[in-house]
């Protein structure tokens, strides 16, 4: 892939490369976004907080890969959210998984995010997301976390190129060239740690590790599970280049407010 100049209006691929493809549709959130002290630090509080100018698709915008940890979570022990749990897609086969693992709280910041992070992403002039890769969460023998946490950003934006992959091996093999599905249009990804960034400490053969040009910003410091405070929240990743493989990396902090209100599934067979 070229590395683009900038977003041009163009189509969307509408099947997935790899794994299982659906079409998606839109729901409502009605959370409240509060300004928080950490955005002033980072010196992007209108990034995070403004609503998003009507007008944000122009040549400035660049097509980005934009990565998260899933969201805060229990303790391996499903039995606080007993399922089966339905996730209603309008536009496709609902998805059914076995039990819930995010924390309330994660619940909460994942309805939170399913409108405000569309804004971030505007407001900080990238492409708009049309690609979510995620790992499978229909099996017990894999998290369900990852596909919980995006579900309500996934439903809110209407997304039809959705991937399911069966494990962080099928992630980490994706070609980087492959990762973007055109040069106007943006791609999502939220994994486990342990494939982004690793068990105990950070791992440069892992995700984050090989996606990023130099060394350049820290990675440190593991990759945070919303909605807990800190810096190392949203990983953002530009100017694809095909002679290192490898992109600029910029890293944004979490937010922490919560929701009540949003996409959600519904207990029971799908």
């Amino acid at each position: 892939m070229p590395a683009p100049s900038g977003c041009r209006p163009g189509n969307a691929a509408r099947r997935s490369r790899v794994g299982f493809g659906f079409r998606r549709g839109r729901g409502r959130q009605n959370g409240v976004v509060r300004r928080s002290k950490q955005f002033q630090t980072a010196n992007i509080l209108d990034v995070f907080v403004n609503p998003p100018d009507e007008n944000f698709m122009s040549n400035n915008l660049k097509p980005a890969v934009i990565v998260m940890r899933h969201f805060n979570d229990l303790p391996n022990d499903p039995s606080l959210w007993p399922g089966p749990y339905c996730y209603n897609m309008p536009n496709g086969p609902p998805i059914e998984i076995p039990w819930r693992r995010l924390a309330k709280d994660g619940i909460e910041a994942s309805l939170n995010y399913g409108v405000v992070l569309q804004n971030l992403i505007q407001n900080l002039k990238l492409c708009p997301v049309s690609r979510v890769l995620t790992q499978d969460p229909r099996s017990k023998d894999k998290t369900q976390n990852p596909f919980d946490t995006i579900y309500p950003f996934l439903f809110n934006l209407r997304l039809q190129d959705f991937t399911l992959l069966p494990s962080g091996s099928n992630l980490l093999s994706t070609r980087h060239d492959a990762l973007l599905p055109d040069d106007g249009h943006s791609t999502l990804i939220c994994w486990d740690k342990q494939t982004l960034w690793g068990d105990h400490s950070f791992d440069s053969s892992l995700f984050l590790g090989k996606m990023r040009r130099g060394s350049n910003p820290s990675l440190d410091m593991a990759p945070l599970k919303a909605p807990q405070k800190g810096s190392q929240g949203i990983y953002v990743f530009t100017n694809y280049k095909n002679n290192d493989d490898k992109f600029d990396l910029e890293i944004y902090p979490t937010f922490t407010d919560l929701a009540g209100e949003g996409p959600q599934p519904t207990k029971g067979l799908c």
